[in-house]
């Protein structure tokens, strides 16, 4: 362990080595931490942090057993079960800050996270990507450098508070998404007014986030909001980017929620809904489809919520068919309430299904239990055909928008050709649709310390799935 305390510029310096706080450490406006090895904050202990507190990547010099010099990097850790009062900067460009570990060890509530995060300066997690990730050994560059911020206590994110997960270095190769900046939170985060969460890598959750009035949260990286995941708002927001939602997304009453990316999950959207893209340039039409917003239903297949109205506005609906029960065969999309036709609706068909047994057969893809709008704000009253199908589906496929005798609205369609070659054309680089961030589940208790480990060594590698990949 090596300490280097500096008069003039107030600098802590974890070379390597465990340093274990039950105390207070105070950081002035002037003074660095900075940490490579592995600081742990106890209960008891707090960092009042108005400097910088860096999480870094150290080189070393180790000596082997037949005296060969060779250089390892080493990634710090900083665990917190304590208080850690933010007005900086923490900055973690490689390795992993923990705020709260009980909750994995233990069931007794004695022992839950007590861990808080108070921050109301700047909380970076800035990894590096060098975009030379190796498919086949599953591993990053040794230029990379993950970092991450996992959270299974509180953080109050506060007036003047920011919190920014990479900085545009996400990437897309081979039909996945990488990113070497993740936020994992499986505790509370309570995004105050006047602070802000801004994603351009991961954001995995599983607990809460909530988004209180003059807040804000914009994505333009993965949000994974897994089945036990709620986030909140207090007033309208745009979501771009991707956005896997499997739990639940709420949007406060005579607020609106505008989604602009890729939207994914059986998940359940409460309150009103903007899906809106725009055209593509042709450029990027042949890989992203004639509309940049698109709505993927489920998890292979499955079945998507929207509880309120939804306006539709330059989308694909990219709906799959594995089989013929809706949420488990095919895709679904339940609308409570209202759907507008806004402009720009069309939808595109992945089938796994042998094209024969397919026709005749018709699949309930969008069912509304309110009314049906025009983009002129008049309300539909009679069925009609359906025509806005991909270009390469457009001859082998009919729907119908179909008025219920009681209350509501379907589309449904059915194949109507028996080319079984249709598909043949397609460019395997079209529609970038359903994304899922791994790993996919909250680490069970007795993995957690190995699930932290490996956060150090591991970028995080999500899966991006064309309109014709055979695994969709």
């Amino acid at each position: 362990m090596y300490f280097d305390f500096r008069k003039n510029d107030v600098l802590f310096y974890l070379y390597s080595g465990l340093f274990n706080n039950i105390g207070t450490i105070t950081n002035n406006e002037d003074g660095v931490i900075s940490n490579s090895g592995v600081l742990i904050v106890g209960q008891e202990g707090f960092i009042d942090n108005d400097g910088s507190l860096l999480v870094e990547e150290v080189s070393i010099n180790r000596t082997a057993e037949n005296g060969e010099v060779f250089t390892s990097k080493q990634s710090g850790m900083l665990i917190s079960n304590g208080t850690i009062n933010n007005t900086g900067l923490v900055d973690i460009s490689a390795g992993t800050l923990v705020n709260g570990t009980f909750a994995s060890v233990s069931n007794d509530p004695v022992d839950a996270p007590t861990a808080v995060t108070n921050n109301s300066g700047d909380i970076l997690i800035s990894g590096v990507a060098s975009r030379n990730y190796d498919v086949n050994e599953r591993r990053l560059s040794e230029e990379d450098r993950t970092a991450s911020l996992i959270n299974q206590g509180t953080i109050n994110n506060q007036a003047g508070g920011n919190i920014k997960i990479g900085d545009g270095n996400a990437f897309v190769s081979d039909n996945q998404l990488f990113a070497v900046n993740a936020l994992i939170n499986m505790g509370d985060i309570v995004n105050d007014g006047g602070a802000s969460i801004e994603n351009n890598g991961v954001i995995y959750n599983s607990g809460s986030i909530d988004n209180k009035a003059g807040s804000s949260l914009t994505n333009t990286g993965l949000i994974n909001n897994t089945e036990s995941g709620t986030i909140d708002f207090a007033e309208s927001a745009t979501l771009g980017g991707y956005v896997n939602n499997n739990g639940f997304i709420t949007m406060q009453d005579d607020q609106i929620l505008t989604l602009t990316g890729n939207i994914s999950g059986s998940g359940t959207f409460v309150g009103s809904t903007l899906i809106q893209g725009m055209l593509n340039d042709p450029s990027i039409a042949r890989k992203q489809g004639k509309y940049s917003a698109t709505v993927n239903p489920g998890n292979s297949p499955g079945l998507l919520t929207f509880d309120g109205d939804v306006e539709n506005k330059n989308v694909n609906w990219i709906m799959e068919i594995w089989g013929t029960e809706r949420g488990f065969g095919y895709d679904g999309v339940d609308v409570f309430g209202d759907f507008t036709l806004a402009g720009g609706m069309s939808v595109t068909i992945l089938a796994l299904l042998d094209f024969d047994t397919l026709i005749s057969q018709e699949f309930n893809f969008l069912s509304v239990t309110g009314d049906l709008f025009n983009a002129a704000g008049q309300m539909i009253t009679d069925s009609f055909a359906f025509l806005d199908f991909s270009d390469s589906m457009a001859d082998n496929w009919a729907g119908t928008w179909v008025k219920s005798a009681l209350d509501g609205w379907s589309l449904n369609v059915s194949y109507q050709a028996d080319n079984i070659d249709l598909y043949a054309d397609l460019q395997t680089d079209l529609a970038l649709s359903r994304i899922q961030a791994k790993p996919v589940d909250v680490p069970a208790p007795g993995t957690l310390a190995i699930f932290l480990l490996g956060l150090l060594a591991l970028g995080w590698r999500v899966n991006v799935r064309t309109k014709n990949s055979a695994d969709s």
